[in-house]
């Protein structure tokens, strides 16, 4: 984590100056070249460096969006120590897989957005480089208008996580009204937007989540299975969405009927990130 946010203040610090210029081109021809949060090789936060380098040009198919806010994530510090997981992964390299801002250029065959509008974008592996710059360019497919309520920092650190999230709710698990569901890790970027999408869904929803003690007193997040059914029941009497508490008690009747309908027994799903 030390690394993680030293990363992410050198990021932020640069984004701040970068945006500065990058609402210069709006409406307007793109400059021929941009300042970038790139690597040259691989590296702890200290190989993130100023670039200047050109600016993307757009696909028929894809958006160039001016950055405001890019999203620093773990996977970020992977690809800084290991760029030959992705494809295009040639030097100088430009992290960050997610971000937000404004639309400064379309292509020929784009028709949902135009220059001016508010949006955010994931894209993995991207061949123009990622999102620690002035300037990205992605396929409209992977844009969307910012949501209403949401300011573009707040939809830039979003994008990676909500698609993970919803992933797994949707497309895994397949989740309806009425299912129960337990998120481990519910506190998280993906767990935190899982329950609220588990939720819209009309779901139980019991999660965990560490707490604030000392990590020598904390007990272990961890359940083995036999006590879940124990901590599930003193949630689901009380409705959701559930704090699940660590702390053993007293069986009861009441628990032990549940355990009966432990979902991690036959029939069960699940879904990891």
């Amino acid at each position: 984590m030390t690394t993680l946010r030293i990363a992410g203040t050198l990021v932020l610090a640069q984004a701040a100056s970068l945006a500065l210029n990058a609402g210069a081109a709006l409406g307007a021809d793109l400059p021929q070249t941009m300042k970038a949060a790139a690597i040259d090789r691989t590296g702890g936060p200290e190989v993130i460096t100023l670039h200047t380098l050109p600016v993307p040009k757009p696909a028929a198919d894809e958006v160039v969006i001016a950055i405001d806010t890019a999203g620093v994530a773990s996977w970020d510090v992977y690809l800084r120590t290991h760029p030959q997981a992705i494809k295009h992964s040639a030097f100088p390299l430009v992290l960050g897989t997610d971000g937000a801002g404004t639309v400064a250029a379309v292509g020929e065959k784009v028709k949902r957005f135009k220059v001016g509008d508010q949006v955010y974008s994931y894209s993995w592996d991207n061949p123009h480089g990622g999102f620690y710059a002035e300037y990205v360019a992605v396929p409209a497919e992977r844009v969307g208008h910012v949501p209403q309520g949401l300011t573009l920092q707040q939809a830039g650190a979003v994008a990676t996580t909500g698609l993970t999230a919803i992933q797994g709710i949707d497309d895994a698990l397949r989740l309806k009204a009425g299912d129960t569901l337990i998120i481990h890790g519910a506190s998280g970027g993906v767990g935190s937007l899982a329950l609220q999408f588990a939720k819209l869904r009309g779901v139980k929803v019991l999660a965990t989540a560490s707490g604030d003690r000392p990590r020598g007193r904390r007990r272990s997040a961890r359940l083995r299975r036999r006590r879940l059914p124990r901590a599930m029941c003193r949630g689901a009497a009380r409705g959701g969405p559930h704090r699940v508490p660590l702390r053993s008690q007293a069986r009861s009747q009441a628990a032990r009927r549940y355990r009966r309908r432990d979902p991690l027994q036959r029939g069960s799903r699940s879904a990891g990130v």
